[in-house]
């Protein structure tokens, strides 16, 4: 990462677990903590930064 374009903070109660639809895919779901709903409808995915720093 080169850049940061925002940092939010986001409550608990609008953090979501991952959706099986997205751990069908495989994706390395093990990185992410969770999807966030922002206001408007759009989700985010949070990841689980000392997971993803922690990898060698």
């Amino acid at each position: 990462v080169d850049s940061v374009r925002e940092v939010m903070r986001m409550p608990r109660g609008d953090i979501e677990p991952v959706p099986d639809v997205v751990s069908e895919f495989n994706v390395g779901t093990e990185y992410i903590r969770g999807v966030g709903k922002l206001d408007g409808g759009d989700l985010i995915v949070l990841l689980d930064m000392e997971k993803v720093l922690a990898e060698e």
